[in-house]
């Protein structure tokens, strides 16, 4: 059996998953098996995975009808996983050839039987101009608080995780659009440790919005409060995490224009945690107009 099973969930992207494939089979660590989940493509998908597997008998092709969401096709990728080890990979991302070398390298020096998962950072590559950013995993003391903030792991693509682990937290959430890698990490979290790789092992590859970015922007608030519901247990006990997450949703709800909405949860971030001097500020702009609001969004973001 392989050692470690890469699970690929596909969906129109026979533009892009040659590359992605090839960044597997280029691997140094090759002690692997590719699982492709092809959630309902209606391009040339099958026929891109078809040609590799022809090629090399250790790439499996699973094709399932579109559920909107890459959490099913992940989740049929683990049942028929038969590694020791999972790692995910995105349709359209690249991993450098020693990413599944050196996170086993990790796992298997390690004296901590508790480590669950090994994540690296990762180089962020624009599709429109080709510049480059490397995304740096921040120092993080308690794993569970930061992730109640923020997905700091950033992306499935640099994950490797032992596969017992989903049979004692579960699997994938699938009532979730975007945020179903974040619910994960967070379970993970409660009852695992993780390890970190200082160093980009994959390109994160961004493409210009195939959604518009107020419908996109609506996705995201859903997952945001249906995520606070399913681990309010944690949040009550947590308020100054509570309330950064409350301020979070309230920027994206302004800026996508839902400005009532956004202005609801600066309150109510305020109200939880009335130290939060962040939430203050934002408020502050909120009520002075969209342009006052944006005009401070950008300099944030330019400092």
């Amino acid at each position: 059996m392989p050692k470690v099973s890469v699970i690929i969930p596909a969906y129109n992207c026979g533009n892009l998953i040659e590359r992605t494939i090839l960044s597997v089979c280029n691997q140094t660590f090759k002690d692997w098996e590719l699982i492709i989940v092809d959630d309902g493509s209606t391009d040339k998908t099958k026929e891109v995975v078809l040609s590799f597997q022809k090629k090399d008998s250790r790439i499996k092709y699973f094709f399932q009808n579109n559920s909107g969401a890459p959490a099913k096709p992940k989740n049929v990728g683990i049942l028929n996983a038969m590694g020791e080890y999972i790692a995910f990979l995105d349709h359209d991302d690249e991993w450098a050839p020693k990413k599944l070398e050196k996170q086993m390298s990790v796992f298997e020096k390690t004296d901590n039987k508790n480590l669950g998962l090994v994540v690296s950072e990762a180089m962020i590559v624009s599709e429109i101009d080709g510049s480059r950013k490397e995304y740096k995993i921040p120092n993080v003391s308690n794993h569970i608080l930061a992730l109640l903030e923020r997905n700091y792991i950033f992306c499935s693509s640099g994950v490797m995780v032992k596969k017992e682990v989903f049979f004692y937290v579960g699997f994938f959430d699938e009532n979730f659009r975007f945020g179903d890698d974040w619910d994960m990490w967070v379970r993970i979290s409660k009852n695992f440790s993780f390890s970190f790789i200082y160093e980009p092992l994959y390109n994160f590859y961004r493409h210009p919005l195939t959604m518009t970015s107020k419908t996109k922007n609506d996705i995201k608030i859903r997952d945001y409060e249906y995520g606070l519901l399913k681990h309010f247990d944690l949040y009550k006990i947590h308020p100054k995490q509570f309330s950064n997450r409350l301020l979070a949703m309230g920027r994206i709800c302004y800026i996508a224009g839902a400005k009532k909405k956004g202005i609801k949860f600066f309150l109510k971030s305020i109200l939880v945690n009335p130290l939060n001097w962040r939430s203050y500020v934002n408020l502050c702009f909120s009520l002075l107009g969209p342009y006052f609001y944006r005009t401070f969004v950008n300099l944030r973001r330019n400092n």
